[in-house]
């Protein structure tokens, strides 16, 4: 097993923020950087099967190489600063998080496909 820490984030917007939402990921991104972290997609959903409350309006993927560089990523005074455009741009969210168990495998498409 991997020390991987991984996230999956539901945000659903604020009323007329999502220009909010968009500043607020410029500006921690390079906070999770420093940390080792960095978003792995970020996504508009289309389809969320087994939900019965409304759909999310994002979905971030994110990844950390452990535990310890994810908490040191949420106790950065940089990342508590950004609290408030948070709080603007985000009316809900729903996190899940934990320790990769198993890497996609990718593999190569055969030749003629």
């Amino acid at each position: 097993m991997s020390d991987t820490y991984e996230l999956v984030v539901l945000i659903w917007v604020m009323p007329d923020q999502f220009d909010a939402l968009d500043e607020y990921v410029e500006k921690v991104e390079p906070i999770m950087q420093k940390h080792g972290g960095s978003f792995v997609t970020l996504m508009e959903p289309t389809v969320l099967l087994g939900w019965n409350e409304a759909q999310p309006h994002q979905v971030q993927v994110s990844s950390f190489p452990s535990m310890a560089a994810f908490e040191g990523y949420r106790s950065d005074a940089e990342l508590e600063a950004l609290v408030p455009l948070r709080d603007k741009a985000v009316r809900k969210a729903v996190t899940v998080a934990g320790r990769r168990v198993l890497a996609a495998k990718t593999t190569e498409p055969e030749e003629g496909s």
